[in-house]
Parts: C-alpha cells; sequence; structure tokens
C-alpha cells in the first residue's frame, strides 16, 4: 500500500492535506450528543481513491497504517515530520510508565494504556 500510495501521489491522486485526521476531533464524542457526527469511514475512501477497492462502500474497509495515512496526506515531508512526533511521543510515554522506579500495578495501568494508543 506505502507503494502505491507513494507511486501516485500527488501525481494523480492529490495530497488529503489532514482530511484524515479530521474524525479524530470528534470521535470521543457520542453519536446520541452529535447526530450528525461525521462517520469514520476513512478506511473505504482510501481504498476506493487509491484503486484497490473497486467501489466506494460503508461495507468494505480497509487498515490505514500511520506511515502511509502520512504520505497520503502531506507526502514525504509529512512522514519525516510525522513519525519524528510520534517517535518523540512514544519515546516520552516510554519514560513515564515503564521506568525503573514504577511499581508493577503502574506498569500494568502504563502498558494497558499504550496498547489502546499504539496497536491500533
Amino acid at each position: 500500500m506505502f507503494h502505491r500510495v507513494y507511486e501516485l501521489t500527488p501525481k494523480i491522486v492529490p495530497y488529503w492535506q489532514g482530511e484524515t485526521y479530521r474524525p479524530l476531533l470528534t470521535s470521543m464524542i457520542p453519536r446520541a450528543l452529535y447526530a450528525n457526527k461525521p462517520l469514520e469511514n476513512v478506511g473505504s475512501r482510501f481504498g476506493y481513491r487509491y484503486g484497490i477497492l473497486k467501489k466506494a462502500s460503508s461495507q468494505t474497509s480497509l487498515n490505514l497504517p500511520w506511515i502511509t495515512e502520512m504520505l497520503a496526506n502531506y507526502g514525504v515531508l509529512g512522514v519525516l515530520v510525522g513519525m519524528s512526533l510520534v517517535g518523540t511521543f512514544l519515546a516520552f510515554m516510554e519514560r513515564i510508565f515503564n521506568a525503573q522506579s514504577r511499581s508493577d500495578s503502574e506498569f500494568a495501568f502504563g502498558a494497558t494504556l499504550m496498547m489502546f494508543v499504539v496497536y491500533p
């Protein structure tokens, strides 16, 4: 996928200019409070936009890795800056939750928290 995005963007497919990050602003708000909340369908739109999926659908989606998403949004410079920021954030979180002075329960809490941050 990364190579396909690299080959097609921006010559054939224009950069997304951060559009895929918009749902981060509203994802924590329940639909009961925000009825017109935008759908999180980036995986489907990405697949259709790059010709991996044959039609736009809410039934089919692709996992969009962080690094590929950064490339599709901002190009190579976006990957360099984005991965530097992600690496700095993860190093900071590791320093907080994985220090030798932490108790077992603090480590377990930190590992659980980081799972939700890193796994997706």
